[in-house]
């Protein structure tokens, strides 16, 4: 790999449509479509990965990133993923599984690295706070809740940026705006209805109207996004999504 490469596919990337399908290729070494289905798996679980890092052995942010390329280096250039057998447990749960075996050989991996002159992997967002957020939460101190936390908050930001790109292109995106300031707020600052009306220059009756549909668009995407990473029952997963 180029020692300075940042992603691992281009613009015109054609992932298939279920998390096995992107395992799969990912794992089959003469696959032409073997790199940019590791990038989609980077996608949907580096910032889980992250979390696991950061808790599981208290390493510093830019160390957890190195761990973080470390990881999918080891698996793009092992076989772990060809081994995955989604008819004996969730994915998830095997990542995780592959995690602790990981700390064995991150020293290797991570000496490549810095050998290499920093090979990047995958393009990490370091702009994102709600990493630190969920870090800083007492309630998940453990790196299985933490890294299954951060799993529900890719699957919703993901959720959110497809419903957002949909309601931009017909002209709506302020009501995603009125659910995002009312919904993703914690209760001691979340604005009444009325300031959100004032806000935005609307009646208090549209932003009830408002949120009332982003609610169930977002159920609805969210499910959709969940049936495309699942590699098992849709209603495990949404039950699994929800904390039930």
């Amino acid at each position: 790999m180029n020692s300075r490469e940042t992603s691992l596919g281009g613009e015109q990337r054609a992932f298939p449509e279920t998390l096995w399908e992107v395992v799969r290729r990912a794992g089959n070494r003469s696959d032409a479509e073997r790199r940019q289905a590791l990038e989609e798996l980077g996608r949907l679980y580096w910032k889980p990965v992250y979390c696991y890092f950061r808790l599981s052995w208290s390493r510093p942010n830019e160390e957890c990133k190195d761990l973080v390329q470390g990881f999918f280096l080891w698996l793009f250039e092992g076989d772990a993923l060809e081994k995955y057998d989604p008819t004996r447990g969730r994915f998830r749960a095997y990542l995780k599984s592959l995690l602790k075996h990981f700390v064995q050989h991150n020293d290797e991996a991570l000496g490549r690295i810095k050998r290499g002159g920093g090979v990047t992997v995958l393009p990490l967002d370091d702009g994102d706070r709600s990493l630190e957020a969920q870090l800083a939460d007492p309630r998940f101190k453990d790196p299985d809740a933490a890294f299954d936390r951060s799993w529900r908050e890719s699957i919703l930001w993901q959720a959110l940026q497809a419903v957002r790109k949909r309601l931009e292109a017909r002209g709506k995106g302020m009501q995603l705006d009125i659910f995002e300031a009312y919904d993703l707020v914690p209760p001691p600052e979340r604005p009444t209805y009325r300031r959100l009306a004032e806000r935005y220059g609307v009646k208090e009756t549209d932003v009830h109207n408002a949120l009332d549909r982003m609610r169930e668009e977002i159920r609805l995407q969210v499910r959709e996004e969940l049936s495309r990473s699942a590699s098992e029952d849709i209603e495990d997963e949404w039950n699994e999504f929800l904390g039930s």
